[in-house]
């Protein structure tokens, strides 16, 4: 008897679990006045999700109960669905694991504008990848930049994206194309393929494709080649392909770890805000910008711990490479572990008019590499250095500030009307 009542037990809680995940679905739709036409509750097996989403229309959903799922096939968005949402019960309860060489959950990348997404939803459930050779995608979506009445127009939270022990990689965790107002949070994304020379181009945490006035917060990536790559998309998929790059995304409170590249910063990439982070065990850079673009720069850097691998032997990369001008570095922290030459900020002849100020340099090679001019490196009296590190200041560099900075090491002045002023140890 008692094991027939605890059985009810389960049966009732799991039933008003799930009807209050329905209840809260369609208020959050109700929300932006796009309520679902129906929402689904998916029976577990193989493939019963992607079967499901074949089904989907406009502003409907499906729900995964506490289950493991199994998929040969991705779970693909039809075409012409412009809103939808997948909810879970939360990473490692709704758990979805892909064994054939396939993508994730994909929307349509058919060029048609008609079938770019103007709202979606993924959220608490895990992608796991048993089958891939590391050159599928967990999340792809490619959303309407032109939205402006819907915020956020893509949100993916409480996501994991990991492999299965023994199994294979995802090749990149979430591609996002186009999207405007969107926010990804706490989202982990594990175990990416890093150093085999066969994965140049995957091994990428989150890569953002011409996205505008997004959010990414609490967002970690344990694990890849390149933990975010923020490029221009292709001009099939963008209206105005002569004036998006990315813009105006704020970086909160990520944790990003075992990575050959952290940010990359890529064409006409705009006004990037990085704050309350960590970059450990990064072997070439933390954040670099790899060509110089003059419709990219600004980028405001502040309040940052970031340490090299102990174990890169490449010398001459560093913490932040900066190519574009007008970028705030304010209150990093940068610890080198290696036995190579690691620098700590390094500013190119393309990247004037930028500031480094209240920062800490830990044994790097040299704290501050400034080859431009109108740069102001430590005005405030802070910029503290340890282990014999340096400031070098190239001959093709002029025009430069360097003032109240505290350090072990000397500055080298090889530049022309650089002031030198107020600094203690040189």
């Amino acid at each position: 008897m008692n094991n027939h009542s605890s059985l009810r037990a389960r049966i009732t809680c799991a039933a008003i679990i799930l009807l209050a995940a329905i209840t809260l679905s369609a208020a959050a739709w109700a929300q932006v006045g796009r309520g679902p036409s129906r929402t689904v509750y998916v029976e577990p097996g193989v493939n019963k999700i992607s079967e499901a989403a074949r089904n989907l229309s406009n502003g409907s959903g499906l729900i995964l109960g506490f289950c493991d799922y199994k998929q040969t096939e991705p779970i693909v968005i039809p075409a012409g669905v412009t809103s939808f949402e997948i909810l879970g019960m939360g990473p490692g309860s709704s758990r979805v694991r892909f064994t054939a060489d396939c993508d994730g959950i994909v929307t349509s990348t058919s060029g048609n504008f008609a079938d770019m997404i103007e709202r979606c939803r993924i959220e608490n459930l895990s992608l796991e990848m048993a089958g891939s050779s590391g050159e599928r995608t967990a999340i792809r979506v490619w959303a309407s930049e032109t939205n402006v009445y819907i915020n956020p127009s893509v949100s993916i939270r409480n996501v994991t994206i990991d492999r299965v022990d023994g199994g294979g990689y995802w090749g990149v965790g979430i591609d996002l194309i186009g999207a405007k107002e969107f926010i990804i949070d706490d989202v982990h994304i594990r175990h990416m393929p890093r150093l085999n020379a066969g994965y140049q181009a995957k091994g990428v945490g989150v890569r953002l494709q011409s996205c505008v006035c997004g959010s990414l917060r609490d967002v970690q990536v344990n694990e890849a080649r390149l933990a975010v790559d923020i490029v221009k998309a292709e001009d099939r998929y963008i209206v105005d392909p002569n004036k998006h790059g990315c813009e105006g995304i704020t970086f909160d409170g990520f944790v990003i770890y075992k990575v050959v590249d952290g940010f990359s910063l890529g064409e006409k990439a705009l006004n990037m805000l990085f704050s309350n982070g960590t970059i450990a065990s990064v072997q070439r850079y933390a954040i670099y910008e790899p060509s110089f673009d003059a419709n990219g720069g600004y980028h405001s850097i502040r309040a940052l711990w970031i340490d090299s691998d102990p174990t890169w032997t490449v010398p001459e990369s560093g913490a932040i490479l900066l190519r574009r001008p007008g970028t705030v570095v304010d209150g990093i922290n940068v610890s080198n572990t290696s036995a190579v030459p690691w620098h700590g900020v390094i500013l190119t002849s393309g990247a004037p008019i930028s500031a480094v100020d209240k920062c800490m340099f830990r044994a790097c090679g040299y704290s501050v590499f400034v080859q431009s001019y109108k740069n102001t490196i430590s005005r405030n009296k802070s910029l503290y250095t340890r282990g014999g590190c340096s400031i070098l200041i190239t001959p093709g560099a002029f025009n430069n500030v360097i003032g109240g900075n505290i350090m072990d090491g000397g500055i080298m002045n090889q530049g022309q009307g650089n002031k030198v002023i107020d600094n203690m140890g040189y």
